[in-house]
């Protein structure tokens, strides 16, 4: 049965590697026009969206981290709404071969 979470990690992949190519694009370009907090704001950016893309885990962890200082300690809550974006992820590995393998290396 077609679910389509292969085809939605295969886009978020390719999307967010786009993206980060024309970040990586327009920091050069800043760097040529000696721009520096533009090109710093696009460095910085860039490593955002690749820690969301590639180490899927750790940024739910800190999510999670996040939630418990703003709710004041209740994490139970907090977890149980990251619980299910987690479960995303890996019922995408169960139909994608390559997030899989991506997340037995321990990419994401």
């Amino acid at each position: 049965m077609f679910t389509g979470a292969e085809f939605t990690a295969w886009v978020i992949i390719v999307a967010g590697n786009v993206f980060i190519a024309i970040l990586v694009v327009r920091m050069l370009s800043h760097y040529a026009k000696r721009e520096w907090g533009d090109m710093l704001t696009n460095f910085l950016v860039a490593v955002f969206l690749a820690w969301i893309i590639y180490a899927t885990d750790s940024f739910i962890a800190f999510l999670r981290w996040v939630a418990g200082r703003i709710s004041g300690g209740d994490t139970q809550a907090a977890a149980q709404v990251l619980d299910g974006a987690q479960g995303a992820v890996l019922a995408a590995a169960d139909h994608a071969p390559h997030v899989a393998s991506l997340l037995a290396a321990g990419v994401i």
